[in-house]
């Protein structure tokens, strides 16, 4: 379907492959029929200029006005406004916000993708911190410091270099993740249909 070179391809969720072309376009594919699911333009077709998201079902596309990260449906989530340096890793809170981190810096963004706070800690998108349910951020960061910062991304608090205790937090939120992961690709109770039971409350599987 593409009209000129295939730049890059890569493996995304659930049995689908995002191709990156010199035409200016991002198509995503069905590698079990071949078809063609989306299509989405860009206005700068570099291998540099587009990120797929760790958890492969995200899409971010560097161009000159703005970042834009988008669903594989094309559906446009938010637009960066004032990021301009390239990106190395992003990912959504369950907040609704975003965490960035390009070569210069890592940045908390709004739901509407404007700028809360530049880090001046480091830490890894992947197993570095967890949002806690009040919006919190608690960090462990590759210097082993344990940081709290508030919904706004200002530091309410910090525990100096602990050798123990941070690497201990690094592989409880690198498991939580995996676990939720886990649970959200995973079948669950409303992928099946179901009977009402004449003999108990629940409800039972028809098969």
């Amino acid at each position: 379907g593409h009209s000129d070179c295939i730049l890059v391809v890569w493996e995304a969720k659930h049995c689908r492959i995002v191709s990156l072309s010199q035409d200016k376009t991002i198509r995503v594919w069905d590698t079990r029929s071949g078809e063609e699911l989306s299509q989405m333009s860009t206005t700068s077709a570099s291998v540099e200029s587009v990120l797929m998201s760790t958890s492969g079902d995200l899409l971010c596309v560097m161009e000159k006005p703005g970042t834009r990260i988008l669903r594989l449906d094309g559906t446009e989530l938010v637009v960066l406004k004032k990021q301009v340096d390239p990106l190395k890793a992003f990912c959504e809170l369950e907040s609704g916000k975003w965490i960035t981190e390009s070569t210069e810096k890592q940045r908390l963004w709004s739901r509407d993708g404007k700028v809360l706070h530049d880090f001046v800690a480091h830490f890894s998108l992947e197993n570095g911190f967890m949002e806690l349910a009040d919006g919190r951020l608690l960090v462990a960061d590759k210097q082993e410091k344990l940081l709290l910062f508030d919904e706004n991304g200002r530091r309410a608090a910090v525990r100096e270099a602990d050798a123990d205790l941070a690497p201990m937090l690094r592989r409880f939120f690198a498991s939580r993740t995996r676990v939720r992961q886990w649970m959200a690709d995973s079948l669950g109770y409303s992928d099946f249909e179901h009977h009402n039971s004449p003999f108990s409350r629940p409800a039972i599987a028809s098969k």
